[in-house]
């Protein structure tokens, strides 16, 4: 109908054209470069099949999955807890029994410490032990001697120098008070007898003055003999009282020298006592300090508890220090399974879910050359981490069916994959469709729309 419409026009607007110009216009017309292109339905068809192919394009990218790979660096750890071996006092290393790869056993010398400075330690200490322990036995000694009836044949049996000088010069002390106390019982006894004496004398002068008297009633004698007499007698008593009196006195005195006697030999046993106790505590000080100095020598032996693999050893050399507290071995368990934890990215951590699939690569091996190792997501943190450097990450366990790896195109020469190696792993996150990701910017332009930045 367009076509007939056209060319309706086409006849309607010739109608006043001359004839020649008709036929100067036909001469146009059948000129093969001014042709007149008929449209026989290909717009139509292209058009269609523009459309038809726009459509399928997003419906295969509406169902078409794409894996994304999100990598992660890591460790290959063990299952088992790691034992870390610490010293307390540190010191100066002596020997070095391993290095780092090596496998030990229980009680395998790994590291021994100089004790020089702890066997001068304990020989000082043994020596101290020697003299508080004869001080002990000496004081034991002298707390129980009888000070009162020692005698010299006891003294004969003492057979340590030390205690016998300590008996004597407690002894001399008391020998001291004994012959002030020898001394003033002498002096006592003759002043007894001087006053036996004057008793005596003082009877026989009573006897006469008594016979003076009778026979001055008969005036046979005189009163001046009489009284010469009485006098006599009085002098007599006052030098006996007199003598009772110093007797008194030299009583108290032996009373005092034996309480001063008493007195000092209770001193010397409290003075016993309490040197007793002071070196009892003095040893028992000494004999601590000896045990914890064979301990410190015995934890100078550093000896591997379990067994398991020796990593990362951090002496080298004989003559190094180590600090107190500071870890020398870290001993890997043998027995057990091994895992590598990656450290993921927070903002790509969505797509990573448990039964994931990842390659992991270990840097120790070339990976052109060994390939890589199968493994599954097992775990996923629940809470993220910020490092040092201030990123936000989360931590992967990654699990393996075989922690060996062989030479691509030769034969397997069963490398193994240790604890302690850096590994990277491409684990391969949830699959989107590539119709999400051309959408990805759109979304992004829409939620930031109408927003000030």
């Amino acid at each position: 109908m367009l076509n007939r419409f056209s060319r309706r026009t086409k006849s309607e607007k010739l109608g006043n054209v001359p004839s020649s110009a008709i036929a100067s216009s036909s001469n146009v017309t059948a000129s093969p470069h001014l042709s007149e292109t008929h449209d026989g339905g290909y717009a139509k068809s292209v058009i269609w099949t523009i459309v038809l192919a726009v459509g399928a394009f997003f419906y295969w990218s509406s169902v078409t999955p794409v894996y994304e790979v999100v990598t992660g660096e890591g460790t290959i750890k063990p299952e088992g807890l790691s034992t870390r071996i610490e010293h307390l006092e540190g010191g100066i290393v002596n020997e070095i029994a391993v290095q780092d790869g090596d496998i030990v056993q229980p009680g395998q010398l790994i590291l021994q410490l100089d004790t020089q400075i702890i066997q001068s330690e304990l020989a000082q200490i043994d020596t101290l032990l020697t003299q508080v322990q004869e001080s002990i036995a000496r004081y034991e000694t002298i707390s129980a001697i009888s000070f009162v009836t020692l005698d010299d044949a006891e003294l004969r049996q003492m057979t340590s120098i030390s205690i016998i000088s300590e008996v004597n010069y407690r002894l001399s002390q008391i020998q001291t008070i004994r012959s002030q106390k020898s001394v003033a019982s002498t002096e006592q006894q003759a002043i007894h007898a001087n006053m036996e004496s004057l008793r005596q004398e003082l009877a026989i002068q009573q006897a006469q003055f008594d016979r003076y008297q009778r026979a001055g009633f008969n005036g046979s004698v005189s009163l001046n003999r009489r009284e010469e007499l009485q006098r006599e007698n009085l002098r007599l008593e006052s030098s006996i009282a007199q003598l009772s009196g110093e007797v008194r006195i030299l009583d108290a005195r032996i009373e005092q020298l034996e309480s001063s006697e008493r007195e000092l030999i209770a001193q010397f046993r409290r003075d016993a006592a309490l040197q007793l106790d002071e070196k009892r505590t003095e040893l028992a000080g000494l004999l601590e300090t000896r045990t914890a100095l064979n301990f410190q020598i015995q934890r100078s032996r550093i000896v591997s508890p379990v067994s398991g693999m020796v990593n990362a050893i951090s002496v080298q050399n004989l003559g190094e220090v180590v600090q107190p507290g500071e870890v020398i071995v870290e001993i890997i368990p043998s027995t057990g399974q091994t895992f590598a934890e990656i450290e993921i990215a927070a903002d790509r951590i969505g797509g990573v879910t448990p039964g994931s699939s990842a390659s992991v690569k270990v840097l120790t091996y070339d990976f052109t050359r060994y390939g890589s190792l199968e493994a599954v997501v097992e775990h996923i943190s629940p809470s993220s981490f910020t490092k040092e450097n201030g990123q936000t990450v989360f931590r992967v366990r990654l699990g393996f069916q075989s922690l060996t790896i062989t030479n691509v195109g030769q034969m397997p020469d069963g490398r193994k994959v240790t604890p302690g190696m850096t590994v990277v792993a491409d684990i391969k996150s949830e699959g989107r469709t590539i119709l999400s990701f051309l959408l990805k910017p759109l979304r992004i332009i829409s939620d930031r729309a109408l927003t000030e930045a």
